[in-house]
């Protein structure tokens, strides 16, 4: 049965995406079969950092140009739905058809795990992304209002019905005494 894992966090800087390709790196080094979806599709990053130039998007699932299979590309063992950087491409963005996509790729059960790399904050796009998960990873860093944020998306999480959320505490500092 594939699972799938939203990565969110409340701000930007806190390694969400960098966490997301790692996870998805070593879920596949395990022998998982992994899909990773950027869908921070305002400020997408997940391709730009793995040197990717896909030539179809989730942009262009959304205004179904083509499939989502058509759209996954390979990187080191895993499939990669980038977003698009272009303005224009989120003219067209239908949220209905990327989660019947999503919906669609889970009935087909090629893949163990499906990786869902969100925008930062609790806006409208990671609402979504809570919507299409079975399981939400919260990555914060050792901020002032961090343990704020935390309480604040368990509750939206709760909202969804969503009882699995694991929080990651990321770019902590360990003193040498």
């Amino acid at each position: 049965m594939t699972k799938t894992l939203g990565i969110l966090s409340g701000k930007g800087g806190t390694g969400k995406t960098t966490f997301s390709i790692n996870l998805a790196l070593a879920l596949s080094r395990l022998g998982k079969r992994v899909a990773l979806i950027d869908m921070n599709i305002t400020m997408p990053h997940v391709a730009s950092y793995l040197g990717l130039m896909p030539r179809f998007t989730i942009n262009d699932v959304a205004s179904k140009k083509v499939g989502i299979n058509e759209a996954l590309v390979n990187f080191n063992g895993i499939k990669i739905l980038a977003a698009s950087k272009n303005l224009e491409d989120l003219t067209h963005f239908d949220i209905k058809e990327v989660r019947r996509q999503i919906e669609y790729l889970k009935k087909q059960k090629f893949f163990d795990f499906i990786i869902i790399d969100g925008a930062p904050g609790m806006g409208k796009e990671a609402l979504h992304v809570i919507e299409m998960s079975d399981e939400i990873i919260f990555v914060t860093g050792p901020f002032d209002q961090f343990i704020e944020d935390v309480n604040r998306v368990k509750e939206i999480v709760g909202e969804f019905g969503k009882k699995n959320m694991s929080i990651v505490l990321n770019m902590g500092i360990l003193a040498n005494r």
